[in-house]
């Protein structure tokens, strides 16, 4: 009787140490994957959440993440290629709060390996610094039909983020051609319409000047108008002084009116050198008409310096005529 009392105490003990060394061994891990790195702001940061069910089988698991929102957000989290095809609770995320959460499972057997995919994250990286990805919970349940919670290890994940440096790009030389000569006689040249400079390059450039604006035609303008009224208040500053000495007057009309005579002459032949530049620069850009490159701008511009030459030149011939009615007044 006491032989048989033994052998019982005998298997409940032997059952006690099986149980703790099965307990042991069935010690889950839930992990990330990758663990650590270094990446640079802005960048795309994928993480997958993996399980290791040392030899165990099981059939559920969910868990809570958290992360910095100071560095990272979540762009989106996928359930592709997951071992879960049931889920109690879809993955969920909030940016604000910097949390992660999700809760899913399986059918009979179960799963049994050491890196059971069970949700990819897609990050964002914000700003420089070292982000940490925790599990302040999480649970790992063995497909035993009681729901037995096997999770041993909770594992973290730490990265590192910097700015990126620009990439200065370096030139490439251009490439000098060498002539041979040659004893041969030159092949005909062959003008190809593809090789045709395009609009993009500035015509004034090949023909060796630039093309006056209309700033500068004004700016001329009134350079001219403003050498006419200062000899104008010349003028009338010495009659009003010499009222009584006309003989002085008449002297000095004649000199005012030879100058002025000098002066239009001069402003004449220097707006008719400008004239000839500007008709000169609108008939190169005209010639890109004929080859269909004229750009809208090109054919705006064209307009205004027309119109520009046109009322230059009236505004400094009525501005001698008005400086000629002074001095015979």
């Amino acid at each position: 009787m006491s032989l048989s009392r033994n052998k019982k105490y005998f298997l409940i003990l032997s059952l006690f140490f099986f149980l703790s060394f099965s307990g042991e061994a069935e010690a889950a891990i839930l992990y990330f994957s990758p663990s650590s790195g270094s990446y640079s702001v802005g960048n795309i940061l994928n993480v997958n959440v993996l399980v290791n069910t040392q030899n165990a089988s099981i059939n559920n698991a969910d868990a809570v993440i958290n992360f910095p929102v100071a560095l990272l957000e979540v762009v989106s989290i996928s359930k592709s290629g997951s071992i879960f095809t049931l889920w109690v609770e879809e993955p969920f995320f909030s940016n604000s709060s910097g949390l992660i959460s999700f809760n899913g499972g399986l059918p009979t057997p179960g799963y049994n390996g050491g890196a059971g995919k069970l949700i990819n994250i897609t990050f964002r990286i914000r700003n420089p610094g070292t982000a940490s990805l925790v599990f302040p919970s999480g649970a790992v349940r063995a497909n035993d039909g009681y729901g037995t919670n096997v999770l041993g290890v909770l594992g973290t994940a730490s990265f590192s983020f910097a700015l990126s440096e620009p990439v200065v790009p370096v030139p490439t030389p251009t490439p000098i051609p060498v002539v041979i000569p040659s004893e041969e006689p030159p092949a005909p040249t062959v003008i190809d319409l593809n090789e045709i400079k395009s609009p993009e390059e500035p015509a004034p450039e090949t023909i060796g000047f630039q093309i006056p604006s209309s700033r500068v035609i004004y700016e001329w303008s009134l350079g001219l108008m403003f050498l006419i009224i200062l000899l104008l208040v010349i003028f009338l500053f010495f009659t009003r002084t010499k009222k009584k000495d006309a003989s002085h007057i008449n002297i000095l009309r004649k000199i005012m009116r030879k100058d002025l005579h000098d002066i239009d002459r001069i402003v004449e032949k220097s707006f008719d050198l400008l004239k000839e530049d500007v008709n000169d620069a609108i008939h190169v850009l005209e010639q890109g008409k004929a080859h269909g490159t004229r750009t809208d701008e090109e054919s705006t511009t064209i307009r205004h310096l027309r119109q520009n030459l046109i009322d230059a030149e009236r505004i400094i011939h009525k501005q001698v005529l008005n400086a000629e009615k002074e001095i015979e007044e």
